[in-house]
């Protein structure tokens, strides 16, 4: 009626309230999709966030997973007519191990299986045997043989490979070193009880004991003529004092300038061989307490360090600290007490990480910086007596006392990091304290890695607080 008595004001009226209808029902779609939208764009963020927070959850669990070791094989020591076994060493994918016998014989062997692939002979003389055997730095595979007539025969072993028809094969082989000749150490003919070796392209040097003498020494420096490309060798001897009742340990550093000596009570001598005129004696100290033997010695990988195995079963790491007066001195820095009496100590190739065994047949991983036990465990139901690491750190052989090698495989992936490694002060190898440091990789593999996260938290903190008070 209103609209028909005023039709233009009504359906203006009409319109507008149509249209207000319409304005209200379409802002009100807007507030329900914004509302929806916003609270999917929140709980999509917060399930992002959440989800990124597991993944990290998930990646950073395995960095603090125990090491483990799994058994391949068991099987009677390789061609053990060819004599007692001085020591191990595998290839680079743990498939072909050598084995140095007493009798003067190479094995080569399959890891997996213990099948005998090849025996190579060395050069010894009639009515002359092994005394003593010694292995250089682990990459070189060079090893010595002490001799009873007073020399040494120096050999390389390597594993070359090739890839014929796109299959890739191993073979071993054997070089005598030297130009296959043999370094006289005693000229009287008394026997080379122990020795020790270091080779590199350019030098090697060779120190060996008898009873009752002092240290013989030789040094040997590869010269290629500028003429002809002949290559000479020059030959420096040297005599080092000991006063020592007997040597039971000879260790030299792969850099062939640092000459470590030990007996069995644990009494240790440090010589400097920068001078072979005027060696110095750098320091005597006993490594191992009253009571206490000590029963294996060897270098943590960089040859800065030594591990210091003792009859009670103790592990320890020594390595020189700058002093007070400025002179360097050998400190232990750190032990571990997983194992019973230590019976052999080996590093591994390129992480700061070492393999021990002990006489009840357990074998231990161990990392040092990040002063880890990653896991000990029962291989053998005697004890082992010798050990070798693959050089990935992915395998290890060890042969125990009941004439048996056993090949395990070994799962460890990130022994280095620790909550004391990220969180704590950590001493380093060549610091003079222990302290906070990151500094992740470097080019040599030697290198230690230091993963402190407090650095890195301090220095992001810090920085957050001075832009908050720019802000």
């Amino acid at each position: 009626m209103f609209v028909s008595k005023f039709p233009k004001f009504g359906q203006s009226f009409l319109s507008r309230h149509l249209s207000f209808v319409d304005h209200q029902s379409f802002r009100i779609i807007k507030d329900l999709v914004a509302h929806y939208a916003m609270s999917i764009g929140g709980i999509s963020v917060i399930a992002a966030i959440l989800l990124i927070f597991i993944y990290l959850v998930y990646e950073v669990i395995p960095l603090f997973e125990p090491a483990t070791t799994r058994q391949i094989a068991s099987y009677t020591v390789p061609q053990v007519s060819e004599g007692i076994s001085l020591g191990y060493s595998m290839d680079e994918h743990a498939e072909i191990g050598v084995r140095y016998t007493d009798q003067g014989y190479a094995i080569f062997f399959r890891t997996k299986t213990g099948e005998v692939l090849d025996k190579v002979s060395f050069p010894i003389p009639e009515n002359v045997s092994i005394t003593s055997f010694a292995k250089g730095q682990p990459q070189s595979g060079v090893t010595a043989f002490g001799l009873s007539n007073g020399t040494a025969i120096l050999a390389k072993h390597r594993f070359v490979v090739s890839y014929p028809n796109d299959i890739r094969t191993v073979a071993p082989t054997l070089e005598i070193l030297l130009q296959g000749k043999p370094v006289v150490l005693f000229s009287n003919a008394m026997p080379v009880k122990k020795i020790a070796v270091q080779s590199d392209m350019d030098r090697t040097t060779v120190v060996g004991w008898t009873s009752g003498q002092d240290l013989s020494l030789q040094r040997i420096e590869r010269e290629e003529s500028f003429l002809d490309d002949s290559v000479a060798l020059e030959r420096t001897e040297g005599q080092i004092p000991i006063n020592l009742d007997s040597v039971e340990y000879l260790l030299l550093d792969k850099e062939q300038r640092v000459l470590f000596v030990a007996d069995n009570e644990g009494v240790l001598i440090q010589y400097l061989l920068t001078d072979l005129t005027d060696i110095e004696l750098s320091q005597r100290l006993p490594l191992v307490e009253k009571g206490h033997r000590l029963t294996s010695l060897d270098f943590l990988t960089g040859d800065l360090s030594l591990l210091v195995g003792e009859s009670d079963g103790t592990i320890s790491q020594w390595f020189s600290v700058r002093g007070e007066d400025n002179r360097f001195k050998l400190t232990k820095i750190r032990q571990f007490e997983a194992m019973r009496l230590v019976t052999a100590i080996v590093g591994e190739y390129s992480r700061k990480g070492f393999f021990a065994a002990d006489e009840t047949g357990a074998i231990g991983i161990f990392h040092t910086t990040a002063h880890r036990t990653l896991t000990v465990e029962p291989v053998a139901d005697f004890a082992i007596k010798d050990l070798a690491v693959a050089p990935r750190s992915d395998a290890v052989l060890a042969e125990s006392r009941d004439g048996r090698v056993h090949f395990l495989a070994v799962d460890n992936q990130h022994p280095e990091i620790s909550w004391s490694a990220l969180w704590k002060k950590v001493w380093y190898e060549s610091y003079s304290r222990p302290d906070y440091v990151w500094q992740s990789s470097a080019a040599d593999n030697d290198f230690e890695p230091k993963f402190s996260l407090t650095p890195l938290a301090f220095g992001t903190l810090k920085a957050a607080f001075y832009a908050m008070l720019v802000a």
